[in-house]
This record gives C-alpha cells, structure tokens and sequence, in this order.
C-alpha cells in the first residue's frame, strides 16, 4: 500500500442500534434500549441514513464483535 488516508472498519456493517446493542451485551449490562429513526432526533446537518465505510485497500477485515472485544479487553 502507498502513503494516503485509510479507513479501517470491520468487514460487517452494523446500525447504530446494534452497535450499541453489541457493546451493552458484551459488558453483560442489561439496560433495554428502545431502536429509534434518525427523524425521531431533528438536527440543523444533514445526516446520511447511512455511512458505512469499505475496505478496499486491506486484505482481510475482522468482525465487528472481534474488534470490540479486543476493545474491551484492553479497557479490563
């Protein structure tokens, strides 16, 4: 790979609602969150309903939970 920008990112794609659904089961937190709609949160930006990055430039990705625990691991 050459000099430039690159974004890493797992090779799954979540919403954000199971991103924080993952991280709330693997810190074994029970709290029960309620999936909402970007609508239901007016802002003054435009969002994108959705921003999923590609990995083009690397070979192999991980997961998104693989990445997290490896994460939280670290946090322990």
């Amino acid at each position: 790979m050459g000099p430039g920008i690159y974004h890493v990112c797992s090779k799954d794609s979540l919403s954000r609602y199971e991103f924080a659904k993952e991280i709330l089961s693997m810190q074994d937190i029970k709290t029960p969150i309620k999936e909402c709609k970007l609508e239901d949160f007016p802002r003054k930006a435009v969002v994108p309903h959705t921003s999923i990055l590609l990995n083009t430039k690397l070979d192999e990705a991980r997961t998104s939970a693989e990445m997290l625990e490896e994460y939280f691991s670290d946090k322990i």
